[in-house]
């Protein structure tokens, strides 16, 4: 009888989670401590997906690679370093195997961007491709809308490369009788020589990993 009670007293403290000790039961974790462990590991598996997905790029495992930068993107469209290294990967692969690459390298940022509107970032890394490839006013309306988006970006509008394809912009439009204005150009004015400190990139530049 002594015994029946005992475990009586034990399965009542069990079932309000006390324990037979008497003590809050260790095996229940409070929900918002529950919520925590949880997004820690989606972060920690999210960002080893992603260096398996630099690796394989870094390898050019390219099929590899694509399949895990998109199984990562599918499951966080918006990690902006993801769709800026997948870019890249695909102007390597452009380079070295398919220059039809570089389409999908564009379709690529122009997904993402789609995906994150206000995502500097992505902008930034879509404008300097195209200023790479002399595509020089879509790189001017691509860097200064990335700056808009976030002004830490801004020093990129003072590179040397950014500057000469402005100059090539405006000098396009006034052979045509409409100048060319930007948002940046009274900046660039007021900003006298630090124009020519920007030879060597000092702005922070698109958020991945080449």
């Amino acid at each position: 009888m002594h015994l029946n009670s005992r475990r009586s007293l034990c399965q009542g403290r069990h079932m309000g989670h006390t324990g037979c000790a008497g003590r809050p039961g260790a095996s229940f974790m409070a929900p918002s401590r529950q919520t925590k462990v949880l997004a820690w590991r989606q972060q920690r598996d999210k960002e080893d997906m992603y260096e398996h997905a630099l690796e394989l790029s870094r390898l050019e495992h390219y099929e590899e690679a694509r399949q895990a930068f998109q199984q990562l993107l599918s499951n966080d469209p918006t990690f902006c370093r993801g769709w800026v290294s997948f870019a890249q990967m695909e102007r390597r692969a452009a380079r070295t195997q398919d220059p039809q690459r570089l389409a999908v390298a564009r379709a690529i940022l122009q997904r993402g961007l789609q995906m994150n509107p206000d995502s500097g970032c992505l902008a930034q890394a879509w404008g300097l491709m195209e200023l790479q490839k002399g595509n020089a006013w879509a790189a001017l309306r691509l860097l200064e809308r990335c700056v808009e988006m976030d002004s830490a970006l801004e020093p990129v509008l003072r590179w040397k490369p950014v500057n000469a394809a402005r100059l090539t912009v405006a000098g396009a439009a006034a052979s045509r009788g409409r100048p060319w204005r930007t948002a940046s150009s009274s900046s660039s004015s007021s900003s006298g020589g630090s124009s020519s400190r920007a030879g060597k990139p000092g702005a922070r530049v698109a958020c991945a990993s080449a």
